[in-house]
Formats: C-alpha cells, structure tokens, sequence
C-alpha cells in the first residue's frame, strides 16, 4: 500500500514531465499536418490583408478551437483586429534608360529589371524627366577619415549610382579596419545622398544584392502596409525613391562608361577606391502608386491559470503566421518564415492546454503583419490594458531548419538576467540544444526584426528562437519539404517547459536596471 501511494504522488509530482514526453509523440504528426497546411500553395503566401491571410487565420482558429483553446481576442473571439494603411506600385511603374544622344536605350520593367524602394514616398506618384546619373562609389562621407565620394561633385536633382559596402582597410583607425563601420549601413548611404539632395539613388547590383534579389523582389513588389494613425511607429521618412536594378540592366547602364560592371567589381575586390564620374547615359522614371484602408487581425486564444491571484498574470508564447505572398506568379509557401513558428505555437498551446498545469495565465498569440515591419505585435503591446501583468514573452520565428541540435536564441539577457539564466537552465534539464548566441547582438540587423522586439522595448523579459536559415529566405523555395520536424518538436518541448517554469514561479522576474 505504501509504494502505491509513493507512487501515485510521484506521478502527481511529475505530472506534467510525463505529460510532455506523451504529448510528443504526437508532435510531429501534428505538426508536420498543419505544417503542409498552411505552407500549401492553396494558402497563397499568407500575405497580411491578402485572402492568403485570411485563410491561414481561419484555419489556426479552428485548431486553437479544436485543441479547446480558449478565445482571448475581441467580443469572445480569437481576433484582435487592427487598422492598416495599404500601398503599393502599380505593374505598369518603368524606368527608361536613354543613351548619351538621348535615344532610347531600353525600358526596364518594374518588378522584373528594376525593384523600387519608397521610404515615406508610399502614396505619392513620382514621376522623373531626363535625369543625369553620376557614379559615387560608395557614397559615403566621413569627414574623421578625410574621407568623400562627393567630393567636387553636384548630385542635387540628379540620381546618385552608389556601390554597396565602404573602403577597405587593414588601418583601424581609418573605417574600423577589417571590421564594418556605420558607414557600410545602406541607410547611411541612403540618408548622405538624401541630404545631398539627390533626387533618386540607384544601388550598384553587386552580388551581396544578387543574394537576396528574390527577397527584395518580394518585399518591393508587394502592398506595402502600416499601422494606421501613428506615424511614430510606422518610422515614416521623406526620402528619394531608392533604385535597385537586376545584373543585366545594371551591365547594360555601365556599359560605354568610364568603368563598367566588371571594372568596378574588380576594383572593390582589390579593395581599391574606384573614382566618381558623371555617366552618358540618362534616365527617366515613372511611378503609379496606389493607397486604400485595410484591417489586419492577431490570433489570440488563452489557457487559463488554475492559481485564483497568479491566473491575472500572463506568459505569451507567439509567432507571426503571415508570410509574402505571391509574386510574378509565384507563391512564396513561407515554411520555415515562419509557418515553423506558427505550428509550433499551435502544438505548444496544445499541450499546455491538455496539461492544465500552469498558476499563471498563457496567452497562445499568432501575430499579423510581421512581414510588414512587426505590425501586429506593435499594436497588442500598445493596446492591451494588461501589459503589466505580462511575465514574459517567447517567439518562435523560424524554427525549423537546419541542425536538430542547435537552436540561435536571441534577446534573453535583455531585460533581465534572471530571466536568460532560466532558459539555459530549462534546456540544459530537457532538450540539450546547443544554444548559439551570435546573433545576439543589438547592432545586428536579426536582433530587432521580429515580434519579440515590442515587448523588449517595454522591458518585458523576451527571448527569440530562430534557425538562422539564410538560403531560402523569402524565396520561393521556403516550402515543407525541406523541414526538420525534429528540430521543431524539440523547440515545442522546450518552450512547453520553460512555459511552465514561469507560469509557476512564486515571482516575477528581476528585471536588470
């Protein structure tokens, strides 16, 4: 009798360990069916305020539903509704290049020869006549190292054909040496030409630029969209439309001048400094943009907490479930970016949901519009009356690609130090992933750009799960076939325990002054 009973309160003890290791044997097939879901090309790219979109919500609501998720959105729902301002270029925007005796040279189709970038020019149609370009190598002023591209030159009203990245240098004091300086930024080089008053920049299609071609191809082509009503969130600039041509159009535009493509990719590879000139060839542009209101919506739902005071304090466990779209006809499936994150989410509060184990309160969030510029989550935590009650927030944003055994975590040690030594500790004691840190960094271009960066800004302990996969992102070749189900299974696991060891702590954490 005794030894039942030791063993009965051993299992009570350890009830939501031997929940976990149950539940998972479940995880991939779950995850791998909502997975081929959503990454589908029936759900079209999932793109914010897209009928893409609006299917993936749909089909997530029915999951949560299914899982017996509570709805913690508005009026009983799983929706949390937000208004959006949307724009974008018209298909028939062209630029023209013409030759030195002003003859057409060749149209270039937007879209396909030529993406554009409008910064804080969203609504307004541009419309550029016969206009000079001038080559001015990496556009870059620096007056600490006596240093300047524009140097004897008037680039005001004419567009500026820039290279990316700076000089090099082995000299630490002359642009950091071999490490980057704020002037190998592209905003950088953006800005200087701007205050230069250029009236349009084209950036040279160097094959840092061919890398991620698809994705800006991606990014410009489609609506763009901002949270209405607050200009500070949506970081409006008035800037110069900003000019990217494809290799061929960039060959075509350099060739006849004073240096070419080819010489001036040998120039930067040798780490020289190529010259400034004004190019014979000039250039017209002509824009059609388009504006209308839209709603976007996160996916909210709520497992409640079984402690009568700490189930009024929230963890939330998010991820954005929307993606890019279509493009030129292609759907851009979005598996890893960040159906990854979505399922895991969904399989997490699943979990959490038949475990029923957790004091405190766990919002399951799937946030819109991350795509976008990290709308849906900037709205909830400018929005939500409970912000204070949050005890921390876990983001899953690309979750399953590459190595089963390594996972890169980001943002844990921002707010509080409490908090980061905690997630070590969760997985130490369960996965064992080999935690790598390198993107933790805040002047690295990751470490911002997903939704726990809103939560951080309030200094709400966060920490971002990411796979770091660079080969497919926004391409169309992010679809499920190329998924590590382990990996996510193993990220679910993690995040389920960690969810509970903060859910039932006696406090909050300490956060670092």
């Amino acid at each position: 009798m005794l030894k039942k009973l030791l063993f009965a309160i051993i299992l009570i003890l350890d009830f939501p360990y031997l929940f976990a290791q149950d539940a998972l044997d479940n995880c991939s097939q779950l995850v791998k069916q909502n997975m081929e879901t959503l990454a589908s090309d029936e759900y079209l790219g999932r793109e914010a305020t897209t009928e893409g979109g609006e299917m993936a919500a749909t089909y997530i609501t029915q999951k949560l539903q299914e899982y017996n998720i509570k709805p913690f959105g508005e009026d009983n729902s799983y929706y949390q509704y937000f208004d959006v301002n949307v724009s974008g270029l018209e298909k028939t925007s062209s630029m023209i290049l013409l030759n030195g005796n002003d003859s057409l040279q060749t149209k270039l189709e937007f879209g396909k020869d030529f993406i554009l970038l409008l910064i804080g020019a969203n609504s307004a149609d541009i419309q550029l006549g016969e206009t000079e370009i001038v080559y001015v190598g990496y556009g870059i002023t620096a007056p600490e190292y006596n240093y300047d591209d524009y140097e004897g030159l008037d680039v005001k009203g004419k567009a500026v054909l820039m290279t990316l990245g700076e000089p090099y240098s082995e000299n630490d004091n002359f642009f950091n040496g071999k490490q980057t300086s704020q002037y190998e930024n592209p905003f950088s080089k953006i800005s200087n030409a701007n205050s230069k008053g250029a009236a349009a920049m084209v950036l040279f299609c160097s094959p840092e630029v061919l890398m991620m071609w698809d994705m800006l191809i991606s990014q410009a082509a489609n609506k763009q969209v901002n949270l209405a009503g607050d200009i500070s969130k949506n970081q409006s600039f008035d800037f110069p439309p900003i000019i990217i041509l494809n290799q061929e159009s960039t060959k075509n535009l350099l060739e006849g001048e004073n240096l070419n493509y080819e010489k001036i990719s040998e120039i930067k590879n040798k780490g020289e400094i190529p010259s400034s000139f004004t190019l014979n060839k000039k250039m017209e542009l002509d824009v059609q943009s388009f504006t209308d209101n839209d709603k976007c919506k996160n996916i909210l739902g709520i497992i409640e907490g079984n402690d009568p005071v700490l189930k009024n304090e929230y963890i939330v466990i998010g991820g954005h479930y929307d993606h890019v779209g279509v493009t030129n006809g292609q759907v851009y499936n979005g598996a890893d970016d960040n159906a990854s994150g979505t399922v895991a989410v969904m399989e997490i509060g699943r979990m959490l949901q038949e475990s029923k184990s957790n004091k405190r309160s766990i919002i399951v969030a799937l946030w819109d519009g991350e795509e976008k510029g990290l709308l849906g989550s900037t709205y909830f935590v400018n929005s939500v009356d409970y912000l204070n009650k949050i005890t921390a927030s876990v983001n899953h944003d690309m979750v399953g690609r590459g190595s089963s055994d390594t996972l890169y975590v980001l943002g844990s040690d921002r707010a509080s130090t409490e908090f980061h030594e905690l997630v070590n500790s969760v997985n130490d004691n369960t996965v064992k992933f080999y935690l790598n840190y390198f993107l933790n960094n805040p002047n690295n271009n990751f470490y911002n750009a997903s939704d726990h960066a809103p939560f951080a800004q309030k200094k709400i302990p966060v920490v971002f799960f990411n796979d770091y996969m660079l080969s497919d992102l926004h391409k169309p070749s992010d679809d499920f076939d190329k998924i590590n189900y382990e990996k996510i299974c193993k990220t679910v696991q993690l995040t389920y325990q960690l969810a509970l060891e903060i859910a039932n702590r006696e406090s909050k954490f300490v956060i670092d002054k």
